[in-house]
């Protein structure tokens, strides 16, 4: 899966993606698309927080997007 380089693809790809994914992960990505400067500027523990899952569950969020990680995906 190709990963999305600009805001609008991202966008794009969490609505092919959302469906599929776990609850927790669905949580990230309404999170994403409601808060997109925070997700953006944010660190790992605090998205995580305010999106209340463990940061290992913005790592799994950001890998299920094609991205090596948080800071890959920012």
């Amino acid at each position: 899966m190709d990963s999305a380089t600009t805001y609008e693809e991202l966008k794009a790809l969490i609505g092919r993606t959302y469906p599929d994914m776990s609850k927790q992960l669905q949580r990230i990505a309404r999170f994403a698309l409601e808060q997109p400067n925070d997700l953006a500027l944010g660190t790992v523990a605090t998205v995580a927080e305010a999106t209340e899952v463990q940061p290992s569950a913005m790592i799994r969020f950001a890998n299920a997007l094609g991205y090596g990680g948080f800071s890959e995906m920012q």
